[in-house]
């Protein structure tokens, strides 16, 4: 409950700060004191404010604040480093004309900080170029609660900003000693790290949860492969050409489908959405255009589980079972069947053409499935909704935790420290 309130207070924070004007970010990066002596505190103070902006949408509106921060910092480099020469990276910065695009290099690549706590009861042998450490007294800063500070993508940020080097960048220890943290009493940390550890474990007990269920799906199929008569699904199937002729659906309602097995919102929009396909719920979806290569096998398929149609871009193949046959074939079982690694495989060796490689409706109904009774039909499925309910769990308990060390960075450093 702790977790999810932080959660929801650094979101509402945000949405505050996308409500502010160009104006605002304009003043506000005025009243930043270009002391470049102070390279840090400065330097923080100008990527405060370009997050905020950014996260507005109002970053290129503010060109003529920027260019006077990069002749600043110009300046400041021209008139105390005018003697030293530019190979030395310790004395100045390799070619930095601009404070701008080496934020951008350090702000804005995404590299991660390889770190670990070690939360086993026994030690471990780790390479020497590894840095280990410890904290002094764990009753003033516990060891799980400063892991929840270094993992954030902020301090990846920070540690990739102040990291030197040519071929390979180094980010030292006594860097590290000198990064300040917000520090509030220990029974703060302890509820903070308490509310991560209970989603950690949430997820972990999820994934753990899915991985056999999963296998075990697998294994029935595989198995009633053997035992049960394969029939072709020619007379099963129905292909669905309904257009959006009359427009009834608008973009809100456009989506397209991955190789995850996913139907996601559609990423590009053709000039007009009447010649789109229309998508009942239960119904199956296919790209018929196959993205294939050497070593992977991707076939981008889903079946719509929401309750509202949608529609799909007309190079789809959207298709149902007869109405006189789902007593003998559920969709879901079905769908079951094509999402399998093995029928991708099926398909990379069937389909043919010449620039892209095309798995049509036709080819489809060639398919042969074995076909157990509706009861075995409806336990696979059920096992496999099992799975699927455990990975959806699994992976929202784990963007909740992408969310929650942020803030709980931010609700610390409005606690009062502890000395």
């Amino acid at each position: 409950t702790e977790g999810k309130r932080m959660v929801e207070d650094i979101r509402k924070e945000e949405n505050e700060k996308r409500k502010h004007s160009a104006e605002h970010y304009r003043q506000k990066l005025q009243s930043v004191a270009l002391e470049w002596g102070m390279m840090g505190q400065t330097v923080k103070a100008i990527s405060d404010v370009i997050a905020d902006a950014a996260l507005a949408g109002v970053f290129d509106q503010l060109t003529e604040e920027w260019t006077r921060v990069n002749e600043s910092f110009q300046g400041w480099l021209d008139s105390n480093y005018f003697a030293l020469q530019n190979s030395n990276p310790l004395l100045r910065p390799a070619c930095v004309n601009s404070i701008l695009p080496h934020l951008a290099d350090k702000f804005g690549s995404g590299d991660k900080i390889a770190l670990a706590l070690n939360t086993m009861e026994q030690p471990v042998l780790i390479s020497s170029i590894y840095t280990s450490f410890r904290c002094k007294d764990e009753n003033k800063l516990l060891s799980e609660y400063l892991y929840l500070l270094l993992i954030r993508t902020e301090f990846d940020r920070i540690a990739r900003f102040n990291s030197w080097g040519s071929a390979r960048e180094t980010y030292m220890f006594s860097d590290l000693e000198r990064y300040e943290i917000p520090l509030p009493a220990i029974e703060v940390q302890r509820e903070y790290v308490a509310a991560y550890r209970s989603l950690q474990q949430l997820a972990e007990q999820n994934e753990a949860l899915a991985a056999p269920l999963q296998e075990a799906c697998n294994a029935f199929l595989a198995k009633i492969s053997t035992r049960y008569k394969k029939v072709a699904l020619e007379d099963f199937l129905i292909e669905q050409t309904q257009n959006n002729s009359s427009n009834y659906y608008g973009i809100e309602s456009a989506r397209g489908v991955n190789t995850l097995k996913e139907i996601q919102l559609c990423k590009r929009l053709g000039e007009s959405l009447n010649s789109y396909k229309i998508v009942n719920p239960g119904q199956i979806v296919f790209n018929a255009n196959i993205k294939l290569t050497k070593t992977t096998e991707k076939f981008a398929v889903a079946m719509l589980k929401e309750d509202k149609p949608c529609i799909v871009s007309n190079f789809y193949v959207v298709f149902d079972i007869k109405n006189e046959f789902k007593q003998y074939l559920l969709p879901h079982f079905l769908f079951l069947f094509l999402i399998r690694d093995d029928f991708a495989r099926y398909i990379k060796f069937t389909c043919c053409s010449s620039v892209r490689d095309r798995f049509s409706f036709a080819d489809l109904c060639n398919v042969r499935i074995p076909l157990p009774p509706i009861e075995v039909q409806r336990s696979i499925v059920a096992l496999y909704n099992c799975a699927e309910e455990a990975r959806a769990i699994a992976k929202e308990a784990r963007e909740q935790l992408k969310i929650l060390a942020p803030a709980m960075v931010q609700r610390a450093a409005n606690t009062p420290v502890e000395v």
